[in-house]
């Protein structure tokens, strides 16, 4: 008889590095991420609090959900049993009580001493280093690979001083222009290489105007300063200061500053701006 096996599993990201579990089960050799089993009763980040308690010491925030399976995957120690597993970004203040290796499956001789028995150690990953061939188990190769897809370019990176949980711009992408119109993407297609987003600071000169387009994205305005006018399947729509807009894909919509002073605001575009998806009249970029 089939039965669904829920697991939660945490991703741990400390000075660059991933915390890895390396684990001996049933006589084969594993590299996952740490967590475990689902038990009655449990929510799941109690679950995962719970699960790296007991495997590590540690005492850990649980963060945002970044993934549930969403694909069939049969379990890899139990074929009757369908896997579905569930991952969050955690975060953990004081790690003095963790123990680590550098070498992977170094269980200090228990193995040798008892190859009946299941270990389980841990091991940090440099995010440089990190790839899905790291894991052992599919699912948590599907993370990796969607973690990887997200990340900042390596080159924009320094590990020792910024984990690779996040990532400051200091250099936004200074869009050239001939409008004088001042664009700076701080994260797109531009600026970091990412497609799925696009978020970009501008600053629209008094008079500024631009053609109508067909956008094949979602995009949202807010005005930090000033005015802006907006067309939208031709009703004309004023945004004040401290006022925002989501304007949907497919539609005409038209940006202009008609006013006297210039407006100050922000862009993010999903999927991420791109002048072959932007489709202007008059074929413009």
């Amino acid at each position: 008889m089939s039965h669904f096996n829920v697991r939660v599993y945490g991703v741990l990201v400390q000075q660059g590095k991933l915390l890895v579990s390396d684990e001996y089960i049933k006589g084969q050799f594993y590299t996952k991420l740490p967590g475990g089993g689902l038990e009655p009763g449990e929510g799941t980040r109690d679950c995962l609090a719970r699960e790296f308690r007991e495997e590590t010491g540690l005492d850990i925030t649980v963060g945002a959900h970044l993934y549930t399976t969403d694909f069939y995957q049969q379990s890899a120690f139990d074929p009757g049993d369908q896997i579905i597993s569930i991952y969050y970004w955690v975060h953990c203040a004081d790690l003095s009580c963790l123990n680590t290796h550098t070498e992977p499956f170094d269980f200090e001789g228990a193995v040798e001493a008892h190859p009946d028995q299941d270990a389980e150690t841990f091991r940090w990953v440099d995010w440089h280093c990190l790839s899905e061939e790291s894991m052992s188990l599919p699912i948590d190769k599907h993370v990796v690979a969607l973690i990887l897809a997200h990340r900042p370019n390596a080159s924009d990176i320094t590990a020792s001083t910024q984990p690779a949980a996040y990532y400051i711009q200091k250099a936004p992408f200074i869009v050239p222009t001939t409008d004088g119109k001042l664009i700076e993407e701080h994260f797109g297609a531009a600026s970091t290489g990412r497609k799925d987003i696009s978020i970009a600071h501008m600053v629209a000169p008094a008079g500024w105007s631009e053609p109508a387009q067909w956008p094949e994205f979602d995009e949202w305005t807010l005005v930090n300063a000033g005015k802006k006018c907006l067309e939208i399947n031709g009703e004309e729509i004023i945004l004040d200061a401290g006022q925002s807009i989501w304007v949907s894909k497919g539609v005409r919509v038209r940006y202009s500053n008609p006013f006297d002073v210039p407006c100050d605001y922000w862009s993010v575009c999903l999927p991420a701006f791109s002048p072959d998806l932007v489709h202007r009249e008059g074929g413009e970029r």
